[in-house]
């Protein structure tokens, strides 16, 4: 492990102003400064080494939340990445073959034929489904035996509850739901084969667990997080994030990562719907990374002298750049994901209960800070 000091100038944006002290969480009115900050970095083994003299820092504009639900890793190399969509060309062979290895795989619609066009193929009956959207996008429902199952797409959830799953310290997890946890393992283990169905070159973990309360029945809704090197991509959305492109077209890719699955008391899976499959078309290796007390140094240093954030979370992530699709006879450009440190605080969405987030982050590389309030 490689300690260093780096001397960043760093420069400081602003993605949206929701709400109205919002300009003044930065230094600089203009959202970008000059002032040269001292900051620790590390080669990757080292990223979470100083984690410690963080805890024992005395910030004034940022708490950060319990130690024990920071996941400290070691990584052998950390790196930006590109994306590429499988089947970027949209060939019907491959959407078909899908099709049938999905439906062998979940043991639902074998004896239906596959319906093909120009962006889709499809099994279907009354009860069971089996689908792949442009461009590798499944989706896979399974027959139900009882139509009453607690689940989210058939209105009887009368109310949820919403486990941090990769949130949570050690005690916690320990208090953790057993049908929690045992629809967490089904759910990951369905995001993995079918993941090496459509030959994705990503990894998976899970984010995110709903409990589903029915009249008298329970259900769980999992959401799935893929990784690449045991380094999360953004799949939560922000209420405060701009929809509006960069100047180069490119939007925040975080909605288009989503995947959950849906499992039944029992255990049983009813529904799988995944973001699309991925190969890794470059890597860059990030040789002087930023440290895990250096991100927090450059919030302390940076951030408006009048503000203070309470953070829930802080989490080593992917930030997806990309290019909505709007051309399907053209192939789609690839995605860029960042490696940052991303401050979360999280925020429960009124009326559906679901998981979003605002959050502040360090690029890893360059200092740069990102506000999303």
């Amino acid at each position: 492990m490689n300690k260093k000091t780096l001397l960043l100038i760093i420069p400081v944006s602003l993605m949206i102003s929701s709400c109205a002290d919002t300009p003044d969480s930065i230094k600089s009115n203009t959202h970008s400064t000059s002032d040269s900050t001292q900051i620790e970095a590390s080669d990757a083994q080292g990223v979470y080494s100083d984690i410690d003299l963080a805890y024992d820092s005395a910030y004034t504009k940022i708490s950060l939340p319990d130690k024990e639900s920071i996941d400290v890793q070691s990584y052998d190399e950390i790196d930006s990445i590109e994306l590429c969509y499988i089947n970027s060309q949209l060939d019907q062979e491959y959407m078909t073959d899908v099709v049938d290895k999905l439906s062998a795989s979940f043991g639902v619609l074998e004896n239906v034929q596959t319906q093909t066009d120009d962006y889709t193929a499809l099994r279907d009956d009354e009860k069971s489904r089996v689908k792949i959207e442009a461009f590798s996008r499944p989706y896979v429902r399974v027959e139900l035996e009882d139509s009453d199952v607690c689940n989210a797409n058939n209105g009887t959830v009368i109310k949820n509850e919403l486990v941090f799953l990769d949130q949570l310290s050690d005690e916690e997890k320990d208090n953790v739901d057993a049908g929690v946890l045992e629809a967490s393992d089904k759910a990951l283990e369905t995001a993995q084969a079918v993941g090496e169905i459509f030959g994705d070159q990503l990894e998976y973990q899970v984010s995110d667990a709903y409990i589903l309360y029915g009249e008298d029945d329970v259900g769980y809704e999992i959401e799935i997080q893929k990784c690449y090197n045991g380094i999360a991509i953004q799949n939560l959305v922000s209420p405060s994030a701009s929809a509006s492109p960069h100047s180069d077209g490119a939007v925040l890719m975080s909605a288009s990562m989503q995947s959950y699955a849906d499992i039944d008391s029992d255990g049983q899976l009813l529904y799988y719907i995944g973001c699309d499959s991925f190969t890794v078309e470059s890597i860059t290796e990030i040789e002087d990374v930023i440290t895990f007390k250096g991100a927090c140094d450059i919030l302390e240093s940076e951030l408006s002298d009048n503000v203070h954030y309470d953070f829930d979370s802080v989490q080593l992530m992917y930030e997806p750049y990309g290019y909505e699709v709007v051309d399907y006879s053209e192939a789609p450009k690839n995605i860029t994901c960042t490696p940052k440190w991303y401050f979360i605080i999280n925020k429960i969405e009124d009326e559906s209960g679901m998981h979003m987030i605002n959050y502040i982050t360090v690029d890893v590389k360059t200092g740069e800070i990102n506000v999303v309030m």
